[in-house]
């Protein structure tokens, strides 16, 4: 707690991303979500290269979580939100690395 309190943008993150999973009730899955959605905005430049591209990477791996059909709405939301600040903050080059996964989670039908 200490840790998350002094401002550290990697143990924010590392505990935002634990918050997200559905072991959590909704409430806090979304105020999680609202934290990276902070980092990446905010805090991104704190990152090094290489925890940039792993928090991509973790991203898109709980893109693929929450595609799930009986996922609330405003989670699948907010991992959206999420990704757009992702590649706002990349640019092009994240698009095109995260574009395939997107296509294939959008094959699956409307819902995800």
């Amino acid at each position: 707690l200490f840790q998350v309190k002094s401002g550290d943008a990697r143990i924010l993150a590392n505990a935002s991303f634990r918050l997200v999973k559905r072991d959590w009730p909704s409430e806090i899955r979304l105020h999680a979500f609202k934290m990276l959605q902070h980092l990446v905005r905010l805090r991104w430049e704190e990152l090094t290269e290489a925890e940039q591209r792993n928090f991509s990477s973790l991203t898109v791996e709980l893109m693929s979580e929450i595609a799930i059909p009986y996922e609330e709405w405003p989670l699948k939301s907010q991992t959206a939100a999420l990704v757009a600040e992702i590649v706002r903050r990349e640019g092009l080059s994240s698009w095109h690395e995260l574009r395939p996964s997107l296509i294939a989670l959008s094959n699956f039908g409307p819902i995800q």
